[in-house]
């Protein structure tokens, strides 16, 4: 794959390397929900670019009319009557902090996919606030599972980004300044089962 990746060290390059690692479980059509960009030029977070796939075999999914997106619609209501039902495998990048209702949108997502179809998810777990069009949520590994496994996907792996940050955190008596390691995302697949 001859794309241009974020710089490393930057979260933006381990998640395009975590996903670029699990192409193998995305089949055609592919739905993107959160597939808006927030300006045009921004290249590195175009998951269909950086995955050099065909145009039309990708459906990006946004509640926002801008750029990367195909079909405007909320993932986070009553499934949107404007979306297909035969996807046959999902990708949520960098959305699930902007859903009022995570749950929902992974409630939603799971409808939207074929039996057996797998999904591809990453999230922060320590970031700025960054309205887009809200900032709500920040995810723990275990917590992603336990949406996901909610929705209904098996075969769930989750796990931190594989940049850090280091910060001088208290333990809990207040009085023991410790350094943490601290993750700056997490990321996960799971599996719509076959029946």
């Amino acid at each position: 794959m001859d794309v241009k990746f974020p710089d490393p060290g930057t979260v933006r390059h381990d998640i395009a390397t975590f996903i670029a690692k699990k192409r193998p479980l995305l089949k055609s059509p592919v739905l993107q929900v959160g597939s808006g960009r927030a300006f045009k030029h921004a290249w590195w977070s175009d998951q269909r670019g950086l995955l050099n796939w065909p145009q039309d075999k990708w459906v990006g999914v946004d509640i926002v009319n801008t750029w990367g997106v195909d079909i405007v619609a909320d993932f986070c209501g009553d499934f949107p009557e404007e979306v297909p039902t035969d996807f046959n495998s999902a990708l949520l990048t960098e959305v699930l902090e902007h859903a009022h209702s995570p749950q929902k949108m992974l409630d939603n997502t799971f409808f939207a996919l074929n039996p057996g179809s797998w999904i591809i998810v990453t999230a922060p777990f320590c970031a700025h606030v960054h309205n887009h069009p809200d900032d709500y949520w920040r995810f723990t590994p275990s917590g992603m599972a336990l949406l996901m496994k909610r929705a209904g996907f098996i075969d769930i792996r989750t796990g931190p980004s594989e940049t850090f940050i280091e910060a001088d955190l208290c333990q809990y008596d207040l009085t023991i300044p410790a350094k943490h390691k601290i993750p700056k995302g997490t990321f996960g697949v799971a599996r719509k089962p076959n029946v």
